[in-house]
């Protein structure tokens, strides 16, 4: 299944590490535009960037935090494409006649993604309208996945009742669900565990 480079961040992105990079911008929508500015271009990071003659020492400070914890989120990213995890395919921009190819693996070293445009660029190559494709190495990595993906529907609808969403989820997939994909797909989303507390001592 084929799917556009705009949904990479939610798909694996680490959520934790994504949530702290988003509490440095107004949104999250701000965050996901930021983090597709390659750092040698004004803005990179930081929505302030541009006044940066006036800027105390603290928000100078955020500055590189956000730089460190985006630079981490999009190294994790780039792995899974240089292991071939995720593969992508793209329209090469600056020919005449342009055409859907795929994106040699070596050249995601140098490439920067912009989610928001769905593009990815570098200082000699640029590709447009990109195309992933995920080939997990574990089924059961890729059975969570799919489940987060189905969770974080249900949770943009108010639903968080873990014993409703497991319903769901077995009906969802057409099969039984092992209970530790569940789990860890539950965890992920939601942030917290859910079922009977753990006894003391």
């Amino acid at each position: 299944m084929e799917f556009p480079l705009s949904r990479a961040p939610e798909m694996f992105f680490d959520e934790q590490l994504w949530q702290i990079f988003i509490s440095y911008f107004e949104t999250p929508e701000i965050a996901l535009e930021r983090i597709g500015h390659p750092p040698n271009l004004t803005g990179y990071h930081h929505e302030h960037y541009e006044t940066r003659s006036s800027l105390t020492k603290e928000v100078w400070q955020e500055i590189e935090e956000a730089h460190a914890v985006g630079r981490e989120l999009l190294l994790s990213l780039q792995s899974k494409f240089l292991s071939e995890e995720l593969t992508a395919t793209g329209v090469a921009r600056g020919y005449s006649l342009p055409t859907r190819e795929r994106i040699p693996t070596s050249e995601w070293k140098h490439l920067w993604p912009n989610f928001v445009g769905n593009w990815a660029t570098s200082t000699t190559d640029t590709y447009g309208d990109i195309r992933l494709s995920w080939h997990p190495i574990d089924k059961k990595v890729e059975l969570r996945e799919r489940c987060e993906l189905m969770l974080l529907t249900r949770k943009d609808h108010g639903e968080s009742r873990r014993k409703v969403l497991f319903r769901e989820a077995t009906e969802h997939f057409g099969e039984p669900l092992p209970t530790r994909v569940f789990d860890a797909a539950y965890r992920k989303v939601f942030g917290k565990r859910r079922g009977r507390p753990r006894l003391a001592g």
